[in-house]
């Protein structure tokens, strides 16, 4: 189940996170955190796990796609050339967002999750903050 609010602990974790492990990214109305990204560098250096939470109310206003990009253009800063997850079978929104974002989506089957891999340099979204921003407003 959700938390209704991001739990302190969570948010003190996140902000922290060590810009060489990994990066984290925060997008907000107003006040309030309406969508969360962030990655955590594998030990092979070359690979991060990939992690998006947009609230409910903010979703399919491109808030996802904001946070995709600006979190693999940091990604691939840092040298990191491959994104993964996992995602929920049921989260249809995750796993087209996923596609859409990039070329080549490898996605394997694992119980009732998907196992996704995905090379930065496939990055397909071309993002603009302002008119995201104004869309999502």
């Amino acid at each position: 189940m959700p938390y209704p609010r991001v739990p302190e602990w969570a948010v003190a974790l996140f902000a922290n996170a060590n810009r060489y492990d990994g990066g984290s990214l925060f997008a907000f109305a107003g006040n309030e955190i309406a969508g969360h990204a962030m990655y955590v560098r594998s030990h092979s250096g070359q690979d991060a796990e990939m992690a998006i939470v947009v609230e409910d109310a903010w979703q399919s206003k491109g808030i996802g796609k904001l946070l995709v990009y600006e979190l693999a253009e940091e990604a691939r800063s840092q040298g990191i050339e491959t994104f993964t997850g996992e995602i929920l079978r049921e989260n249809r929104r995750m796993l087209n967002l996923f596609n859409a974002a990039f070329a080549e989506v490898e996605c394997a089957r694992k119980g009732d999750s998907y196992l996704v891999r995905a090379p930065l340099r496939t990055l397909r979204l071309a993002v603009d903050p302002v008119r995201t921003l104004r869309h999502a407003a």
